[in-house]
Order: structure tokens, then C-alpha cells, then sequence
């Protein structure tokens, strides 16, 4: 059975623009779509803080639009929204039906900047992929239309940096994990456009041309990477994953420093604070690990970029065999290798009922995956983690589970999953014995 984990194209676009402040997302579909991405992320305990839900201007086109066209209906409600909604920059989504009827979205965006708006446009629609396919999209569109508006940026004099790879509500923990990479990358004295939570993301937007560096950070990210390197000439680190861990962020931090110009005493002056920190909790958990984590098997289901973020962190910190790793981002037109060493049997799949099979098979004490993988996780009774969409687990603010402090917050995590599983093994052990000295009495 396929199930799909997260919703298509355009909420991959929707998500995105939602997230950033200072923009407004206008979807041109049929009543719903927006609707729909809403409530599945509501239901996920992930809290927008900008635009959103009902609030989402949409033109919820009905029967004779789809069948004639809906132009002049997008042109209405970009008037209406622009008048209602401040923004500082709009973006026109397109959708299944206005991709299949015809409707010219750019066309519509282009006639609202020469009446003195700023609209542009992202000819998306859901058939295109899933959430990732929107992101990239959404992002690659942004790169090439919007120095076509008179969206500002702000002055900076230290070097900036682009970040992308990171998706909105697909990476549960988005917001927590742009805010730790915005730390760590002005910790070493750059100004970063990450675009999404608390910044002003539209005046990022607008600054991406004139960043030094693009860092990306899973393969959805690299394909926006090499759009502002077509576009601006930017140059790109491209990185699997994000970093997790102090080694990891040492080692990145270094190379973002050598290709931005920052001194190496300046990166130096930072890493040795975090260094201490570090050196301080890991003291704090040694001996936790080695009670309760060391020797602990391990399952895995999430997108590429997440399985190598979490496998690599779980196999040096604690000790712990990956028994399988699922990636649930990898589609039938891709190819390419990725670095599975340490992730155990590596397989690609979306089914759900396959990736249950996968879990069963690795008998694993601890299983790390979505809400979806709840079931199977407790057929062999094992302790669940959610890293991954979509979540039941509760609300999501500023969580994270990257860089430096994320990995403190993964390391409470994983040890009391480890905790958990080893009170569920006592407790078979426990119920095991019992049974067997019921059964010697009666007998």
C-alpha cells in the first residue's frame, strides 16, 4: 500500500512561503487545497506563525473556471489580497486544475507588478512530487523572479550566506533547526539568509544575490543551490545533511569560514566556547550512555538528508547498531549512491506497509520514524522516537535536533527512548519468568 507521507507539489510550496514573514502565498486552485495542507499540519502539532489555514488567500475556483479558465478570477483576488493582506511580497501558486485548464499564473503576476505590485508567480502544481519537489520549486522560482519586484534588502557589511535544503513542517523540527544554523553561522561573524522563522524573510529573499556562499543542506536544497549559482554566480557547499554534533560543526564551520574569508581565529574564538560546552554534557551522560544506550539496535525511517543526519550521530555518540535504515524521499527517476555505512540494510521506499515489514525484520529496541511507524514499533515492542513526518508526538516550537545544541536535545531524546526500551525489556524478562513458574506449578 503507498502511503504517502506528506502531502504534494504545491503544499510543498504552500509550506514554504507560509513560513517566511513578510510574504504572502495566493493559490490558485479549487476550494481546499490550501485548506487540506492546513489541517494535515494542525493535526501534527506544527504551529505556523505567519499566514496560514483559513487565512491563506486562495481563488477556490469552481466548475467554470476549471472548464474555461480562471485568469480573471487570479486577477481579481491578487486586488483583493493586496488590498487586505500586508505583505511585502506576494507569490501566486499555481495547481492541478489551473495547470491542466491553461491559466497563465505568471502572466497574471507579471500584469500585477506593471499596475505597481509586488506579485510573482510559481507555476507549481501537485502532480509535479511530493512536498520537496515544491520547496525546490517555490525556492528556484523566487531566485529567478523576484529582482523583477522592488522588494528591498537589507544592508549588511558582514558576508552573507544562503541556506537551503531545510523544509518547512516536512522537517519537523524547521524552525529550532534554522535558528541553531543562524547561531552557529553568526557565531562566526556572517549574516545569514535562512528565510524562515522570526527574520524578515522577504528582505532575505531579495539579499540572495548578493550572498557569498549558498550552503544546502539535503538534496532538495542543491537543486536551489544551483539555481542561485545559474542565476548569481554563487557558489555552493553542498552537504547530505545537517550537521549534528560538535565534530560535525566544527568541521563545517571551518570550510564555510575558508570559502567566506572569515578568520580562523574568529571561527576558532567561537568553536572554543562551544567546545567547552560540549566537553561539559558529554561528561554529564557518559555514564548514561554506556547504562542504558551502548549496545541498543536501532531502526530508522525518514528522508535521506534526516537518515544520515541521525545514523552518523547515534553510531559514534552512543555506541548503539543501526539494524535498517528506510529513505523515504528517494523516487522512482532517481539514481545516484549516498554513504549508507553505518545505516545498516538501506532501503528506499513510501509504502507503508513495507516499511512495517522493514521494522519487524530488524527486531530493534529503538525505532526512529514518523507517528505512522507507531504500530509497527509496538508489534515488537520497541521504544519510539519521532524525528520525522508527520508527528502526532505534540506541539513543535523551537525544538531541534541540529548543531550544537540540537544534539544535546537528541541525546535527552534517544536516552530516554533508551530508557524506555529498557524497561520494556525487564518487563518481558519479568513476564517471561512469571509464566514460566505459573506453568512449572500447574504442572
Amino acid at each position: 500500500m503507498y502511503s504517502p507521507r506528506t502531502g504534494c507539489a504545491l503544499h510543498g510550496a504552500i509550506a514554504a512561503l507560509e513560513e517566511i514573514n513578510g510574504v504572502i502565498p495566493v493559490v490558485h486552485s479549487v476550494m481546499g487545497c490550501a485548506v487540506q495542507n492546513y489541517l494535515s499540519n494542525k493535526n501534527s502539532g506544527l504551529l505556523s506563525a505567519n499566514i496560514c489555514g483559513f487565512e491563506l488567500p486562495s481563488t477556490n475556483v469552481m466548475e467554470k473556471q476549471v472548464i474555461f479558465g480562471g485568469g480573471s478570477r487570479l486577477r481579481e483576488q491578487l486586488k483583493n489580497t493586496v488590498k487586505v493582506l500586508k505583505g511585502k511580497l506576494y507569490v501566486t501558486l499555481g495547481s492541478c486544475e489551473s495547470a491542466m485548464v491553461g491559466d497563465d499564473v505568471a502572466g497574471m503576476a507579471r500584469e500585477a507588478r506593471e499596475e505597481g505590485r509586488p506579485v510573482v508567480a510559481s507555476d507549481i502544481a501537485g502532480f509535479h512530487g511530493a512536498v520537496h519537489h515544491g520547496y525546490a520549486r517555490v525556492f528556484k522560482d523566487l531566485i529567478n523572479s523576484v529582482g523583477e519586484t522592488s522588494l528591498k534588502a537589507n544592508d549588511t557589511d558582514a558576508p552573507i550566506i544562503n541556506v537551503f535544503g531545510v523544509i518547512p513542517k516536512n522537517d519537523i523540527f524547521f524552525k529550532g533547526d534554522i535558528m541553531e544554523i543562524r547561531r552557529v553561522l553568526e557565531g562566526i561573524g556572517l549574516t545569514v539568509n535562512a528565510f524562515f522563522g522570526y527574520a524578515d524573510g522577504a528582505a532575505e529573499i531579495a539579499r540572495i544575490k548578493n550572498a557569498a556562499l549558498s550552503v544546502s543542506f539535503s538534496k532538495w536544497g542543491a537543486y536551489v543551490a544551483d539555481a542561485a549559482a545559474q542565476a548569481h554566480g554563487t557558489p555552493a557547499l553542498k552537504l547530505p545533511s545537517i550537521p549534528m554534533g560538535y565534530a560535525a560543526v566544527e568541521a563545517f564551520l571551518m570550510e564555510v569560514a575558508k570559502r567566506t574569508g572569515v578568520s580562523d581565529e574568529t571561527a576558532d574564538r567561537f568553536l572554543r566556547k562551544e567546545k567547552e560546552k560540549c566537553e561539559y554534557f558529554a561528561n554529564c551522560a557518559a555514564n548514561e550512555i554506556l547504562d542504558v544506550a551502548a549496545g541498543k539496535t536501532v531502526v530508522i525511517v525518514g528522508d535521506e538528508s534526516a537518515a544520515l543526519r541521525y545514523g552518523g550521530f547515534i553510531t559514534e555518540t552512543f555506541g548503539a547498531d543501526i539494524k535498517a535504515t528506510v529513505i523515504t524521499d528517494r523516487f522512482l527517476d532517481e539514481g545516484g549512491e549516498i554513504d549508507a555505512s553505518g545505516l545498516g540494510v538501506v532501503r528506499f521506499s513510501s509504502d507503508q506497509e513495507e516499511i512495517a515489514e522493514i521494522i519487524k525484520d530488524s527486531g530493534a529496541d529503538i525505532a526512529l520514524g514518523s507517528s505512522l511507524e507507531r504500530e509497527a514499533a509496538e508489534s515488537i515492542n520497541a521504544a519510539e522516537l519521532i524525528i520525522s513526518y508527520p508527528s502526532d508526538g505534540g506541539a513543535i516550537l523551537s525544538k531541534t535536533h541540529a548543531g550544537i545544541e540540537g544534539a544535546f536535545t537528541f541525546t535527552e531524546d534517544f536516552l530516554s527512548a533508551a530508557r524506555q526500551a529498557e524497561r520494556r525489556f525487564n518487563l518481558n524478562v519479568r513476564e517471561g519468568l512469571t509464566r514460566g513458574n505459573v506453568t512449572h506449578n500447574i504442572g
